[in-house]
């Protein structure tokens, strides 16, 4: 253990506050253990009120022994031999310094990390947790091609329907996807939409598009401006409930077209037409699940489920089409 050389310590006066540590009268070589935050109090043995650091693991002991000391005045002189053999060790710089030396070293290392550019404080890495429970991953050995998707229940492997309804409740475009989020999807399936009406010989233009809260977004707005749609979508799940908010006055150069969006929503015509939702695309996914029993995929793989999907859609509209002719 490499010792430093002893150098002058500076004294201290009692009252102040000297902090943590074991401290040595000057005129009777008294030891004072003071806790975190403590004064340093005048001297018990001689009412000294000068001091100098002691060390601090060999403080404890000394203080045990003055301690022993007043509690009879014949035992006085045996102590007092006691602190005076033991007055070199506490001279000596003792544990203190150590201490003091192994934070020095400790700063100097965390300097040269910082210097060499390697990251600093934290705790340390650790492997990324797989999932709550901490199993290893497991791919779907039934379908491949499903993915995690998010209903009411929890968490499944599945797919993601995506359809277009008329206001007389027909299926005119459909789509299955493996992307779980439904905000990147609304254009793709209105594409989807144009191209299977055109396949089918059908030329109709899309005017006003209704759509939930969960296709909210500034680049689905924007892009349905250019197109020339007039895109109706709440940004709370019930817009009854949660009414649209006025936007900020600071995100509007920052969002145009969900503030347009918004103001749309609040204009009294929004309004009423977005209640057609309620009637029109929510009762077709009720009847699909219902009333066809199309609970779950009875193929395997995307293209196979993409081909059930859209024959369920079909059968769909061949029921709303029979039930229209028996009407007339």
């Amino acid at each position: 253990m490499n010792m430093r050389e002893s150098t002058p310590v500076e004294s201290l006066v009692s009252g102040t506050l000297a902090g943590m540590g074991a401290y040595r009268c000057e005129h009777c070589g008294y030891v004072v253990s003071l806790e975190t935050g403590d004064l340093l109090p005048p001297c018990p043995g001689c009412a000294g009120e000068r001091f100098v650091r002691a060390s601090l693991f060999s403080a404890q002991m000394t203080q045990e022994q003055i301690s022993a000391s007043a509690a009879g005045s014949d035992e006085r002189d045996e102590h007092t031999a006691i602190l005076v053999s033991a007055a070199p060790q506490l001279e000596e710089p003792g544990q203190y310094l150590v201490f003091r030396d192994g934070q020095q070293a400790k700063v100097a290392a965390w300097e040269a990390a910082a210097a060499a550019g390697a990251r600093r404080g934290g705790r340390p890495a650790q492997e990324p947790r797989t999932n709550r429970n901490n199993t290893p991953p497991r791919a779907n050995t039934t379908d491949p091609d499903t993915r995690v998707m998010k209903n009411q229940k929890g968490y499944l492997a599945g797919y993601n329907g995506q359809a277009v309804v008329t206001e007389h409740q027909v299926i005119v475009g459909a789509m299955l996807s493996q992307h779980p989020v439904d905000r990147t999807l609304l254009h793709p399936v209105l594409d989807s939409c144009r191209q299977q009406l055109t396949e089918a010989g059908i030329r109709a233009k899309l005017r006003t598009v209704l759509a939930d809260a969960g296709y909210v977004s500034e680049e689905n707005f924007t892009r349905a401006e250019q197109q020339k749609l007039r895109l109706l979508a709440p940004f709370a799940k019930d817009p009854n409930r949660h009414p649209n908010p006025r936007p900020r006055q600071r995100k509007v150069p920052a969002l145009p077209a969900t503030v347009r969006a918004a103001r749309r929503m609040r204009h009294h015509r929004g309004r009423a037409d977005y209640k057609l939702r309620g009637r029109t695309v929510e009762p077709v996914f009720g009847q699909i699940k219902t009333c066809q029993k199309m609970t779950t995929m009875s193929r395997r793989g995307l293209a196979a489920c993409s081909s059930e999907w859209l024959l369920v859609c079909t059968a769909h509209n061949l029921r709303k089409l029979h039930r229209y002719l028996n009407r007339t």
